[in-house]
């Protein structure tokens, strides 16, 4: 029979590889994510910076927004700039994430004219990245 003593330290040693466990999973999805979004970030063509601009990362639920070029230009003339601001801006919506509250993490591009599967305008890696995301996403829930 085990004790009362003996019982509360072992809770309190499963509640402590429970916490750890939670810690490490968010870690990985985190992880995950950025790679997924940055290998979507890379693998789309930029013009006027509107579709790198749209790749939005959320918690809630999947984006339906459809945004402005973080900053505009022709012919890729300001695409380093907009590829760091999405960037910024979506590592900072990951960091945020917290596996105990937020139950998904989505990574959504509305672009009208970008294509996904479909004489996509994203290259193999990009679509491999956003399968990869996928799949990914589905071992957490």
């Amino acid at each position: 029979m085990v004790s009362r003593v003996g019982s509360n330290q072992f809770s309190k040693r499963l509640r402590l590889r429970s916490d750890r466990f939670e810690k490490n999973a968010g870690g990985i999805v985190k992880d995950a994510a950025w790679a997924s979004l940055s290998a979507m970030v890379a693998d789309t063509p930029i013009d006027t910076s509107r579709a790198v601009s749209n790749w939005l990362v959320t918690r809630d639920g999947p984006s339906a927004d459809f945004i402005p070029a973080h900053v505009p230009g022709k012919k890729g003339s300001t695409a380093s700039l907009s590829v760091a601001e999405t960037l910024a801006h979506g590592r900072a919506e990951i960091e945020m994430f917290d596996i105990r509250r937020d139950r998904d993490l989505f990574i959504t591009n509305n672009t009208p004219y970008l294509r996904f599967n479909q004489g996509s305008a994203l290259t193999a890696s990009g679509q491999r990245a956003a399968r990869s995301a996928l799949v990914g996403a589905k071992l957490f829930n």
